[in-house]
């Protein structure tokens, strides 16, 4: 009886590193796509000050 709780006690701590492997490599995935994700985020909100300097000096020559 104690060595099948070992064996499970063995099995449950290889899972549990396993889980913490998944996680940690989600985790690297999350900050990866995260970074992705503010560069396109600033890239958007450049091209909309483009516009908006764009909008403005058009505005300008007009006048």
């Amino acid at each position: 009886m104690a060595e099948l709780f070992k064996e499970i006690m063995l099995k449950l701590e290889e899972v549990k590193n396993d889980m913490y492997k998944q996680i940690q490599s989600l985790d690297k995935k999350v900050s990866i796509y995260q970074e992705q994700l503010n560069t396109f985020i600033k890239k958007i909100e450049d091209l909309d000050t483009n516009k908006k300097e764009i909008k403005n000096e058009f505005k300008s020559l007009k006048e």
